[in-house]
């Protein structure tokens, strides 16, 4: 009976045959011909395409699983000047610690909670007096959005007491500051104006005056001048932060400039030529 040769189309599949059957019944490779046995690196990379497999299955990478994070920034309280280097802390059950960060110059931070349920955060920088937050629940994929505020720590020199009380009816720093820009050509909402937003988005509320718009990648966008929008907390310009990450309930109130000639002058060298929009947060109000 004549064998047909390799190379020829018979030969061909004859070895595809042979292949199929080998990999239905799983033969072990010190069972299959040399010519077929798998080599080191190709053991190797199986190798560790299992083991990276498993830590995926593990992770819950790829099952639908995502992470519950709590997400914020750290502020002065009174000024608001946002604080960085301040330790943030995750306590669980009895308040142990369960994990801390540093926030970074922008005064933010991330922390992953190991579950969802309930937590409290606990924020601490030297020179200023810790805060601890009211119990916090985060759902599974859920990332919680909060704002802290530390006061600084009062300085006692010898047994000299230095004290001092607002006068009654006195308006804060941020508050004055927004009653006396109305005068210009912006627009300024109040908490009132806030209170409908507690589930919502303060993006819409911006929306909602005339002249701004979502552009291509959602962001917001003015329709005047350069287009660009720089979003101010408390007087301070902020990178890497949207509306969309400040939580309504701690918003007092919101100025609104949708070109640059009308941000205020001491906005405006940070600003450049784009739109403004300063958002006014508890603490600072």
């Amino acid at each position: 009976m004549r064998t047909p040769a390799a190379g020829t189309r018979e030969g061909r599949g004859i070895q595809r045959g042979v292949a199929g059957v080998e990999r239905a019944m799983k033969i072990p490779p010190r069972f299959l011909p040399p010519s077929r046995r798998p080599g080191r690196l190709a053991l190797r990379r199986a190798l560790v395409a299992f083991t990276v497999l498993t830590a995926a299955q593990l992770l819950g990478v790829g099952s639908g699983l995502s992470a519950q994070l709590f997400q914020g920034r750290v502020l002065e309280e009174g000024e608001g000047i946002l604080v960085q280097e301040a330790w943030v802390e995750l306590l669980g059950e009895g308040g142990i610690s369960l994990l801390r960060t540093l926030t970074d110059q922008q005064g933010a931070f991330t922390l992953q909670a190991p579950a969802p349920g309930e937590y409290r955060l606990r924020a601490s920088r030297s020179g200023y007096t810790f805060r601890l937050t009211d119990p916090l629940t985060v759902e599974g994929g859920e990332t919680e959005r909060v704002f802290l505020s530390l006061a600084l720590r009062p300085f006692v020199l010898d047994s000299l007491v230095v004290a001092g009380e607002r006068r009654p009816g006195a308006r804060s720093t941020g508050q004055s500051k927004f009653l006396e820009r109305m005068q210009s050509g912006g627009a300024f909402l109040d908490a009132s104006r806030m209170a409908g937003t507690a589930s919502g988005s303060l993006a819409d509320v911006v929306l909602s005056v005339e002249g701004f718009q979502r552009g291509e990648a959602g962001a917001l966008r003015s329709d005047r001048g350069e287009g660009c929008l720089m979003l101010f907390l408390n007087d301070f310009a902020v990178q890497g932060l949207s509306l969309d990450e400040i939580p309504p309930g701690q918003v007092m109130g919101m100025e609104v400039y949708r070109e640059a000639s009308l941000v205020p002058g001491e906005l405006r060298g940070q600003s450049g030529r784009c739109a403004a929009v300063n958002v006014w947060i508890q603490g600072a109000w």
